[in-house]
């Protein structure tokens, strides 16, 4: 096999490995969710930096209110699938339209109404400010919903 082959045989399998583990992995693992990587394609309300940054969702009710919540707006959205759902996370997969990106999207409940969410690219350095526009958008939502 020559050598640039064997080259992107190992980068494949190195994708589509860390694709399989997804981000529910880093939260059973640590109970919460995966920090932002350096680049600027990924917002999260526990980022410490203002690139990163973004505030939690105030979702009012308990913990099974929260999450219905959460999953109705989401259900509702386009291209969505829902990888993992316990009574306190949720990890949702977003696909592009055009080119069939994948970002994922992981709630944590907490104590209290605050949500924290986290919503990152798969591949690439910018998103173009993607990750950031889905979670206001899914804030605007969830304060519309409540408003009703």
């Amino acid at each position: 096999m020559p050598h640039r082959a064997r080259l992107l045989t190992l980068l494949l399998g190195l994708v589509s490995a860390t694709a399989v583990a997804g981000p529910s992995a880093d939260f059973i693992g640590t109970g919460q969710l995966a920090p932002c990587p350096s680049s600027p394609n990924c917002v999260s309300s526990q980022a410490t930096d203002d690139g990163h940054r973004i505030a939690s969702l105030a979702i009012a009710g308990d913990a099974s209110a929260q999450m219905a919540a959460l999953v109705a707006v989401v259900r509702d959205l386009p291209r969505t699938e829902i990888k993992a759902h316990t009574d306190s996370y949720l990890w949702v997969v977003f696909t592009s339209r055009l080119l069939r990106f994948r970002d994922d999207v992981e709630f944590l409940l907490g104590p209290g109404d605050a949500v924290q969410v986290r919503s990152a690219s798969r591949l690439g350095y910018s998103d173009l400010g993607v990750n950031r526009a889905r979670v206001e958008m899914i804030r605007a939502k969830l304060t519309a919903a409540a408003a009703k």
